[in-house]
């Protein structure tokens, strides 16, 4: 069942709870419905991770580059360009890498969202 099937009934929040008490996993873009889930935290939590390879300095824009988080240690993989499946697939965590950000050392704590 996808929730714009049934939109039509979801008059308000009370409807929208009473529709997803029939699913089996709700997938949301909309932080008040994953409250509405029970989500303890519906948004995504940093935490922090030792670095286990260096990374250059980040241009303008943030980065969030896939890694491979073992025993608190990540290691960045692959390529970090949109076609690289491979390197996404082996992921278990994303480096974030806020813009502007200097080159980081072997050893550096960064922050890392895991995403399996």
């Amino acid at each position: 069942i996808l929730m714009r099937e049934t939109a039509q009934y979801a008059g308000d929040f009370a409807d929208t709870a009473a529709i997803m008490t029939t699913l089996d996993l709700v997938v949301c873009v909309d932080t008040s419905v994953a409250h509405l889930a029970g989500a303890r935290h519906p948004l995504p939590q940093y935490e922090a991770a030792e670095l286990a390879s260096p990374l250059p300095a980040v241009a303008k824009r943030t980065d969030h580059i896939r890694a491979v988080l073992e025993q608190g240690r990540v290691t960045p993989i692959g390529l970090n360009d949109s076609a690289a499946l491979l390197a996404l697939s082996r992921a278990n965590a994303l480096i974030i890498r806020p813009a502007g950000a200097g080159p980081a050392a072997s050893g550096d704590r960064v922050n890392i969202l895991r995403i399996a």
